[in-house]
């Protein structure tokens, strides 16, 4: 097996990866709205994991089809000895490959870093106290829940309480972890941020999961939405960090956040989407350990596109 055969696996490896995300991409972009109009429909928290599994789809069936079908094909079909060399489309794939991640794993690395020194010089504990006006959940490996001074003497008991339930609630459900993975997760074409409105509807949908995770009474939710209020008028002091799940979130979409609690509508049942989640990664899964010599021998004809 000489370098310049896994040269040649490297390269159309990511041509064919450049060219599914692409086009899943794509397909998940234009189907935003209706997914995120389904997703409201369901429990909030059950609509923000909607919401994330189709943000990671793209990426994770992508890579599904590299690991099972396209380097398997390759390895199998590819001769060892063969005067061959990659062509221009397969160089181009590979460019666009790099581009489509360089990106994001620069800005979630650095977000990560940032967090983990953060972190250290945070004092031990599960709640820590702090100067700068903020409430949140900062960290990854070891998230802390930051609460400052000034809220503590702001907020009554009830508020501070029910502000408290809210990050645990974000803590519980790992959404820092969710947002670095979302960070991570390669455009689908350079230059284009196709998934910002997915990430909007993801990030409004995380913050009512756990304004409803942390009220299960209207006395509570009134007290959540006074906390708000509160909060939001004492402004904030604290330097940006990445990985920082705050108790405001969007200031943008804070009054509708308050409607939401303060308007009593019965909430929709909840839906278990585990089954839906784990048949369709039996369905992926299945090309794994289901050898099929006729599909990898068309999929590496289709590989060879990118050979000259």
């Amino acid at each position: 097996m000489t370098l310049s055969y896994l040269l040649r696996l490297a390269v159309m490896s990511m041509s064919a990866f450049a060219i599914l995300h692409a086009m899943l991409g794509t397909l998940v972009a234009v189907l935003a709205g209706r997914v995120t109009a389904v997703a409201k429909t369901l429990r909030a928290r059950d609509g923000a994991n909607l919401l994330f599994a189709v943000r990671l789809l793209p990426s994770v069936c992508s890579a599904f089809v590299l690991a099972a079908l396209c380097v398997p094909s390759y390895l199998r079909f590819e001769p060892l000895v063969i005067e061959e060399s990659v062509n221009a489309a397969g160089v181009a794939g590979a460019l666009v490959f790099l581009m489509m991640w360089m990106g994001p794993l620069f800005r979630a690395s650095s977000a990560a870093f940032v967090s983990w020194k953060f972190g250290r010089a945070l004092p031990d504990g599960r709640v820590v106290t702090v100067n700068s006006t903020v409430v949140g959940v900062a960290g990854l490996l070891r998230p802390r829940l930051l609460i400052s001074r000034e809220v503590i003497r702001k907020l009554s008991e009830q508020e501070l309480a029910a502000a408290i339930r809210h990050e645990e609630a974000h803590r519980a459900a790992l959404d820092n972890w969710k947002r670095l993975l979302i960070m991570a997760t390669p455009v689908v074409l350079p230059f284009w941020s196709a998934f910002r409105e997915l990430d909007a509807s993801w990030t409004t949908l995380t913050e009512w999961a756990a304004d409803d995770d942390a009220c299960s009474e209207a006395r509570q939710a009134v007290d959540l939405a006074s906390a708000l209020v509160r909060v939001a008028g004492l402004g904030s002091s604290m330097k940006p960090v990445p990985i920082l799940t705050t108790l405001i979130g969007d200031d943008e979409r804070l009054s509708a956040r308050i409607n939401r609690l303060l308007v009593a509508s019965p909430r929709p049942p909840r839906r278990r989407l585990t089954a839906v989640y784990l048949a369709t990664a039996v369905v992926l899964g299945a090309g794994i350990f289901i050898p099929n010599d006729a599909l990898l021998r068309g999929i590496h004809q289709v590989l060879e596109v990118f050979a000259q």
